[in-house]
């Protein structure tokens, strides 16, 4: 049976259960969250936050789907999970500050310009 003829005998939601509307619940959520750090916080607050969202539902997942693997010894999924929010968020705070750091020489420079241009005589616009 092709996916048509499935959406057409058994309806669209076919083969939904209580997980998928789980699944939604929690998407939901996560877009409501998502608009508010928007809203409400810094850029940096935001990257670190998108890197966690990526990684803390998949070590939750993880942690029910494979109990015994997941729990063995310290190099497991959760120190990889650990050292890459670390290293993604580090990543994004210095990329960040780097920008920041350049738009501020770029605006210096251009008060210098201008100040430099009133002195000469010139007018700039």
């Amino acid at each position: 049976m092709t996916a048509l003829q499935a959406i057409q005998k058994l309806g669209y939601f076919h083969h939904w259960n209580w997980l998928t509307a789980v699944i939604l619940v929690f998407n939901m959520g996560d877009t409501f969250m998502t608009a508010t750090m928007a809203k409400k916080f810094d850029s940096v607050v935001k990257g670190v936050a998108g890197v966690a969202d990526i990684i803390y539902p998949t070590q939750f997942c993880l942690f029910f789907m494979n109990k015994d693997r997941y729990t063995q010894k310290l190099t497991d999924l959760r120190v990889i999970s650990g050292v890459t929010i670390m290293i993604g968020s580090l990543n994004f705070v210095l990329a960040k500050g780097a920008l920041r750091r350049s738009t501020a020489r770029k605006e210096e420079i251009a008060n210098l310009r201008k100040e430099l241009d009133k002195q000469k005589g010139y007018s700039s616009a």
